[in-house]
């Protein structure tokens, strides 16, 4: 499921900084912020309201 997504100017920005602090492109540092998310989510809010029946 590949999209281009519409980001605000802030978030274009913070996504910039990223990839330059990285030294990544950005398809990579959107893939690693996805990442990161679920480590400091509260797990039962996030897995509470997955709609994927595939996992």
């Amino acid at each position: 499921m590949a999209y281009t997504p519409d980001l605000s100017l802030n978030s274009s920005c913070s996504l910039s900084r990223i990839v330059w602090a990285l030294c990544i492109p950005m398809p990579q540092a959107i893939e690693r912020v996805f990442e990161h998310l679920p480590r400091i989510l509260n797990r039962n809010n996030f897995c509470g309201a997955c709609r994927d029946t595939n996992k």
